[in-house]
């Protein structure tokens, strides 16, 4: 399936502070608008906005696809909506065939961790698999993002995908999308999407404790009006992959 641009994530309880403001722009409901799409001989750039039917736009962006080796980079550039405090998220969302379940990380591990809830981590490499990332909750919520990470890699049926960036960055790899985890209101209704939803964030907003005590810290928001993020996808020369 395609990539597709993410600001959206399933609520956390902690976000029931923020969670209304997200809902009234749409954030869980996004969809692009293309407005121009060229090409400049190697790179194909792509001019768009995010948002829901004629409201005003989360965010525009310019999004560069050019060849690397062994691969792709897509290169995003963002201007936020100035009236939005601050985004839960930000990055793309790849859908990865099923049977690549094997999952390879640099970045912290092995639970869950996040900006502001990563020190009983421990930075290194891990091995593990997507029905092993999520956390499971009675309330289906975000979870299995893992933070701080240089690269992930993704195999299965002779097949691989690395992911790189310009900067550190949060991932998630879940056999559940974000729009199955807000909907469903029991960890048993929960439904196995066909496909495993691979997320990476230039940076997700800090889980903080707002369902029993004070607001995320400002330094552990994304708020952010300007985002640059450039994201590598190649090969995994492991399986011979090109």
């Amino acid at each position: 399936e395609p990539m597709q641009l993410n600001a959206f994530r399933a609520p956390l309880d902690n976000d029931c502070k923020i969670r209304d403001n997200w809902k009234k722009v749409f954030a869980d409901r996004l969809v692009p608008k293309i407005y121009k799409i060229q090409s400049d001989g190697s790179r194909v750039i792509c001019h768009l906005a995010m948002g829901y039917a004629a409201y005003e736009p989360l965010y525009r962006a310019e999004v560069v696809y050019a060849p690397c080796a062994g691969g792709i980079t897509v290169s995003i550039h963002a201007a936020v909506n100035e009236k939005l405090s601050y985004l839960p998220r930000f990055g793309i969302r790849l859908f990865m065939r099923r049977d690549m379940e094997q999952l390879d990380y640099l970045g912290y591990g092995p639970q869950e961790s996040y900006i502001d809830k990563h020190h009983a981590a421990k930075f290194g490499r891990y091995l593990s698999a997507a029905d092993e990332q999520y956390t499971c909750c009675i309330h289906p919520q975000e979870s299995g993002s893992h933070f701080g990470c240089d690269r992930v890699t993704v195999r299965g049926g002779g097949d691989g995908l690395t992911v790189t960036a310009d900067r550190a960055f949060s991932f998630s790899y879940l056999g559940y999308t974000q729009e199955e985890l807000t909907v469903k209101r029991h960890d048993w209704q929960l439904e196995r999407y066909p496909a495993n939803v691979l997320c990476i964030d230039y940076m997700m907003s800090g889980v903080g404790s707002c369902s029993c005590g004070p607001d995320i810290l400002e330094k552990y928001k994304l708020s952010e009006k300007t985002i640059d993020f450039t994201v590598a996808l190649t090969g995994d020369e492991t399986e011979g992959t090109k």
